[in-house]
């Protein structure tokens, strides 16, 4: 893979800014073989050390790993198939474990970067259009990133989701919205339904921490299969 880095500086919106010309570099599939051409003597000797020391970390090897699959996905290679449904899954699932390496759907509020998590319901005969978006904030320094809250929507009426958590989900739903389009979102509920009808009638099987709303009809007084304990009516039904 060719690299280009450049220096950047963070704005108070979340958004970095770029500055001057790039500095060349190139880095194996698995993110080994780091070589970085200063041709133009742009940098010191010591910032050219400081750049390969960090790019060299796990951290970003395990990063450049990523992105070389996810490229690779999308280009078609067999090599690392997408959009296959994964075996005994006939419940609510992430769009990333449906198509691993499509890049994940993000968005910023108050300088903080959040993955939007989308999940949709892969039962063949299933007729609704809701799906649910679980936003995980990623500066988080907990060994395990945890939901701050999540919206339930319907692919027909997007601007009017079901919220549950902070007031920050509200305004991370409009991010989403219009930094995606609601074409996009459209684009991935689709997607997930045309696997889950090609997939035929996969045994039943739900994914432990990952549902936020049940697949099948559930009464208004049992009791919310989030897991919060509390009524449906007065959780993810309300």
């Amino acid at each position: 893979m060719r690299l280009t880095i450049r220096r950047t500086r963070p704005l108070d919106d979340g958004s970095l800014e770029v500055h001057g010309p790039g500095v060349d570099g190139q880095v194996s599939s698995n993110g080994t073989g780091l070589t970085i051409d200063d041709a133009a003597g742009m940098l010191t000797t010591e910032s050219v050390a400081w750049i390969r020391e960090r790019l060299e970390r796990e951290d970003h090897r395990l990063w450049f790993r990523e992105r070389w699959s996810r490229v690779r996905g999308q280009a078609g290679d067999p090599a690392y198939p997408s959009g296959v449904r994964p075996e005994g899954v006939d419940a609510m699932i992430f769009f990333s474990e449906v198509f691993p390496y499509d890049f994940d759907l993000t968005v910023a509020d108050d300088g903080c970067l959040y993955l939007a998590d989308d999940q949709y319901c892969l039962q063949p005969a299933c007729t609704c259009d809701e799906f649910v978006v679980q936003f995980v904030d990623l500066s988080t320094q907990q060994p395990r990133a945890v939901p701050i809250g999540h919206a339930r929507a319907s692919v027909r009426r997007l601007q009017a989701p079901n919220v549950h958590g902070p007031s920050r989900v509200q305004r991370l739903w409009r991010e989403l919205l219009d930094g995606y389009g609601v074409d996009r979102l459209r684009q991935r509920f689709q997607r997930i339904r045309r696997v889950a009808r090609e997939g035929g009638g996969a045994a039943s099987h739900v994914h432990p921490q990952n549902v936020v709303v049940a697949a099948t009809k559930v009464g208004r007084n049992a009791t919310c299969p989030c897991g919060s304990g509390k009524k449906f009516k007065r959780c993810c039904g309300a």
